[in-house]
């Protein structure tokens, strides 16, 4: 392995500039883990979103559990 990591990235133009969809890295991808982890959150805080909010705090340890 000579330390390349692939990275995939999905882009949207809004306007006059284009803004950052997602980011896969090596083949994991981030917004979805971040939206599960979420969805967890959110399932914890049973439906409460401004709990679910207040307390979420991603987990980068989660991405490499794939």
């Amino acid at each position: 392995n000579s330390g390349n990591i692939p990275v995939t990235y999905q882009l949207i133009q809004s306007g006059d500039t284009w803004k950052v969809r997602n980011v896969s890295l090596n083949g994991i991808d981030i917004g979805l883990t971040f939206r599960n982890q979420f969805s967890s959150t959110v399932q914890n805080s049973k439906g409460n979103l401004d709990t679910a909010i207040a307390s979420f705090t991603p987990s980068a340890d989660a991405a490499g559990s794939k």
